[in-house]
């Protein structure tokens, strides 16, 4: 595959891709690392942090000018004030010509992920029925755009799609492919073949069977994520969500044999040359993650571990959805009770905290954080938790909301609505706290509340990116599916896991003890223990375990049992 390297303008830097027109005469049902690199740069040009409204589409002209699109177009949210349904993207064309001929127009379409402002309040409304309407409404919006455009340019023949999108982006990406399968544009002539849809990062967002999504209509949309990333776990699967195309994850200690061995030095390395000026930006946070031993009573009582080596937010962030999902007490979550009970609360608080509602005083979002720790409600909110005290909970976490907008040009009968339509949120989590205590002792951490979005900055993804190209890397690092191993066994006092490719022991127990492990494991009050293998390793394992199982734990949808009655002694391929 031909180079062309070229540098892209990202926040006021510049950093290196690639382009080519051969990309887009490629399989697109598969996933190609150049394209990827050349999708994440595009999503990267949509990226603002610049005061003057002027300023904020020159990074994407630009990117459009070095590869060649013209009859370049931007939607008046990319310079305007964004509204909760609104979305900013840009279209571009150019004519590319395949080995045999024929021409094709190519549509250069990047769908903003960034510095959007009250969009933040559609992100969580998910509406009746249907794909997530928040992100739905948007997607809508993009393939008017896209239409007026055609028309506007009397653009007709053969034609190519190039989407990309980051975070929100992404989701209205993922959306807007399967609108321009479902609802051929009337002048153009195009198929399955010519879409070639790049989404990172992203919640699920498309409402429909997996195996209706994962199809052959859809295969020219790929969704990159990260496991560590919440906002990918934002709509979950649990109830109903998913996305169209498919699903590749980045790296990481759970899926990557080689994480520790080689994929971390190389994504730390790469990601410290990237600073958009913010005094954390050199820090690769996703494995800063702490785990707390909730004790015997509570472990025993809820099947908790009691310890973990090398505890990750993935972790947390599949048990919090999983837990959230599930909780039983009051009201069970799915699409009917979400959208009836708590998503006007949720969508109407998260617009207030970007200035949208003019009945409540907006506040530096930069001043949360300290705002929340320096509360004493907080320390009662998180003793509450801990003790059961559900009603106490729901109440001083009203008052906690009473508190970040104690400031001049709140209207007090708005703030009333406001606590009042997230008491329902307030007791799901009261609820789920109460049977998970690990999670509630992990998210009441001050650090790992800080580094809980650190996996969704476009730095990582990009950075990530290169890891896996082979042109940047000469045995780069491989994406996967996100699935991962558990390798139950109880009780236990002596457990060995050798990886046979590295020859050498990956994971060590020994009466209580893990902390020589490279693997990631958790221990139980009842003295079993989980050990986390990734897929791509081939193992070895010896235990004085009597009872042994091996489970595969899949992205946001649970385990499911392989094997069990497995020998003390054995290998796991």
């Amino acid at each position: 595959m031909e180079k062309n390297e070229l540098s892209f303008g990202y926040v006021g830097t510049f950093q290196k891709t690639y382009y080519s027109d051969s990309y887009f005469f490629l399989d697109n049902a598969a996933y190609h690392e150049e394209l990827a690199l050349a999708s994440v740069s595009l999503a990267g040009t949509f990226f603002y942090n610049y005061e003057k409204q002027e300023e904020k589409t020159w990074q994407s002209k630009d990117y459009w000018d070095k590869t060649g699109f013209s009859r370049q177009y931007f939607n008046e949210y990319c310079t305007k004030k964004a509204e909760i349904h609104s979305i900013g993207f840009g279209i571009a064309s150019k004519t590319i010509t395949s080995i045999d001929g024929t021409t094709y127009t190519l549509f250069s379409i990047p769908i903003r992920g960034a510095d959007y402002g009250a969009e933040n309040a559609g992100n969580v409304e998910i509406g009746d029925e249907g794909n997530a309407y928040g992100f739905q409404v948007a997607a809508e919006q993009v393939y008017e755009g896209l239409s007026s455009y055609i028309k506007s340019n009397g653009i007709s023949g053969k034609a190519k799609f190039w989407t990309s999108g980051f975070s929100r982006g992404g989701a209205v990406a993922n959306l807007f492919g399967g609108l321009l399968v479902e609802r051929p544009l009337e002048t153009l002539s195009y198929g399955e073949d010519d879409l070639y849809d790049y989404c990172f990062n992203s919640p699920s967002s498309a409402y429909l069977p997996e195996f209706q999504a994962t199809s052959k209509t859809y295969k020219g949309i790929h969704s990159v994520l990260n496991l560590n990333d919440p906002f990918t776990y934002l709509i979950p699967r649990d109830i109903g969500f998913t996305r169209y195309g498919s699903v590749h994850y980045i790296p990481d200690r759970l899926t990557d044999v080689l994480y520790d061995e080689r994929d971390r030095e190389r994504m730390v390395k790469r990601y410290h040359y990237m600073d958009r000026g913010y005094e954390d930006a050199g820090l690769y946070n996703v494995d800063l993650w702490r785990f707390y031993d909730v004790g015997e009573k509570a472990a025993i009582k809820n099947n908790l571990p009691r310890d973990a080596i090398h505890p990750s937010m993935a972790r947390f962030f599949q048990g919090f959805v999983d837990g959230f999902c599930k909780t039983d007490v009051d009201l069970t979550i799915n699409r009917h009770t979400y959208s009836q009970f708590i998503e006007d609360g949720v969508r109407d608080f998260v617009a207030s905290l970007f200035g949208a509602n003019p009945k409540l005083a907006p506040f530096d979002l930069d001043e949360l954080t300290d705002l929340i720790f320096n509360t004493p409600l907080f320390a009662m909110i998180s003793n509450e938790v801990q003790q059961g005290h559900i009603t106490d909970f729901i109440m001083d976490c009203g008052f906690l909301v009473s508190a970040l907008y104690d400031k001049e040009g709140t209207d007090p009968e708005a703030l009333e609505e406001i606590i009042a339509s997230l008491e329902p949120l307030f007791g799901v989590l009261a609820n789920l706290f109460k049977d998970r205590p690990d999670l509630s002792a992990q998210v009441f951490d001050r650090d790992n509340l800080l580094n809980t979005f650190h996996a969704h900055n476009m730095e990582l993804t990009y950075n990530a990116l290169l890891c896996c190209d082979s042109r940047f890397e000469e045995e780069p690092t491989k994406l996967n599916d996100g699935c991962y191993y558990a390798l139950h066994l109880s009780p236990s006092t002596k457990i060995s896991v050798y990886e046979n490719g590295l020859g050498k022991e990956m994971f060590h127990y020994e009466l209580g003890d893990m902390s020589e492990s490279v693997l990631a494991g958790e221990k139980y009050a009842d003295n079993s223990v989980d050990v986390f293998l990734p897929k791509d390793g081939r193992y070895a394992y010896t235990t004085d375990s009597s009872s042994i199982s091996l489970y595969e734990v899949y992205p946001n949808r649970g385990k499911e049992l392989i094997k069990e009655d497995m020998p003390q002694k054995g290998n796991i391929n």
